[in-house]
């Protein structure tokens, strides 16, 4: 089965484009082309390409994808080596992920102090209501101490 980029794209969901893009990046190791130089792919390709699109939706790096699929393209040899890579990455993600946490948690915290303030209406302009408006967690990121 021969595709075009147009059906190759349909099938897995992606823009040609983004295809286009991932195959100069050197991400699709197999592709071929026609006689008119425009690239043909086959099923093996169509699951390259899946696989690229799986790694790029959990926001993998594109050199680390390319890493991946280097070590993939190397066969059962690089399995170490690829273990370790999605370990590494998944370390990142975890510190992303408390990262994150840490920032929900600070949003909440203005969100739940909008709330007070939209149902207070003696309150001082910002930034002289810090200290009275504000949560402690709030307040101790706006202080200015010159201890610190």
């Amino acid at each position: 089965m021969a595709l075009t980029i147009q059906e190759a794209a349909e099938h897995v969901g992606l823009t040609q484009s983004a295809i286009r893009y991932y195959d100069r990046k050197g991400l699709l190791p197999h592709v071929k082309r026609d006689k008119y130089n425009n690239r043909i792919f086959s099923e093996d390709d169509l699951i390259w390409i899946k696989l690229v699109k799986a790694l790029r939706e959990n926001d993998m790096p594109i050199e680390m994808v390319k890493e991946y699929v280097t070590l993939t393209a190397q066969g059962r040899q690089s399995l170490k080596t690829r273990f370790e890579l999605m370990t590494t990455y998944q370390k990142q993600l975890e510190e992303k992920l408390d990262r994150d946490q840490a920032n929900y948690i600070t949003i909440n915290r203005w969100i739940n102090h909008f709330i007070k303030v939209l149902n207070d209406n003696d309150l001082s302009e910002f930034p002289k209501n810090v200290d009275k408006n504000f949560p402690e967690s709030i307040k101790k990121t706006l202080r200015f101490d010159e201890d610190k």
